[in-house]
């Protein structure tokens, strides 16, 4: 399944622009509209070509369309992408710059929730009075329905279909092979040194669903902040730690020798991973959870 999935993401970004080139040829004064995630409808005339992109998950989906040609600016958030290191940088994060933005002439701008508010998204559409498309995917579905909508933005709504049939497909799958499976409790740090996890509203808590697992911290909000104490309460039977804090762990292990009772410890089953590869709300997410799936639910 895995490399199934692997080579569809593939086969989209290397066909994608083309397809995309030909329906813009072929139509090239036909009218676009999307809607983004606060509910407002973008139209334009005909696709628009210049996008300003100010957050990574959406400088990845425009990877899968084939799209990065049309991007004139993005922000410090986006730049590990290969593909956009030679486009210009006009803010660092958290900061909008939103002065520099008229000078590319940009025809839309894309920012997500995870990064930007809704309304720092209000606040440049109606101070630039350029349309501004807001992706602020909380679940899988939604997600799914939001890359849609970029797909329809970019005028390319036949690689938007192939990639909304595959990932819906596909959780349809993962949700079988889950039947009668005991869900392990998970604990997701993302920030180590401020005791910050995932809480309930965030996205990847549906992405540890369909992992196999289920957040064990009770809180309705995007990030919780715990204790050593709670999260000895919780007795997690795994733990993700971000990569780059993974000295700071063990430090914290030697600093509270009590955690090391904890089962996630005691069995290795503490988790390392990369936060700009797990927590970006992309088609990459079926991959993060076939890998995380093998550990949670093995079959």
């Amino acid at each position: 399944m895995r490399y199934l999935l692997i080579s569809f993401l593939l086969f989209v970004a290397c066909t994608s622009s083309e397809r995309r080139r030909a329906l813009i040829e072929r139509a090239p004064t036909f009218a676009i509209e999307a809607h983004d995630a606060r509910g407002s409808k973008l139209r334009f005339e005909h696709p628009p070509q210049r996008f300003i992109i100010l957050s990574p998950e959406i400088a990845e989906i425009f990877y899968y369309f084939n799209a990065q040609n049309t991007v004139v600016a993005t922000s410090s958030l986006c730049k590990h992408f290969g593909f956009l290191e030679d486009v210009p940088t006009i803010t660092t994060f958290p900061s909008l710059a939103i002065d520099t933005i008229p000078h590319f002439q940009p025809h839309c701008i894309l920012l997500s929730g995870y990064f930007y508010s809704e309304n720092d998204a209000n606040q440049i559409q109606e101070y630039l009075q350029i349309p501004v498309f807001f992706y602020f995917p909380t679940d899988l579905k939604s997600m799914n329905q939001q890359i849609f909508q970029i797909g329809k933005l970019l005028g390319d709504t036949i690689t938007a279909r192939a990639i909304y049939d595959t990932i819906t497909t596909t959780l349809k799958h993962i949700e079988k092979t889950l039947k009668n499976h005991v869900f392990p409790p998970v604990v997701v740090f993302t920030d180590l040194l401020e005791w910050q996890v995932i809480g309930k509203k965030h996205f990847f808590n549906d992405v540890l669903h369909y992992c196999g697992a289920y957040n064990a911290v009770d809180s309705s909000s995007f990030y919780a902040t715990i204790t050593p104490e709670i999260l000895m309460e919780i007795h997690p039977d795994f733990i993700l730690i971000p990569e780059d804090q993974e000295t700071f762990w063990y430090r914290i292990l030697e600093q509270m020798p009590f955690l090391t009772e904890l089962e996630p410890v005691k069995k290795g089953n503490v988790i390392v991973y990369r936060p700009d590869e797990y927590l970006l709300a992309t088609p990459r997410v079926l991959i993060i959870i076939e890998t995380l799936k093998t550990l949670f639910a093995p079959q």
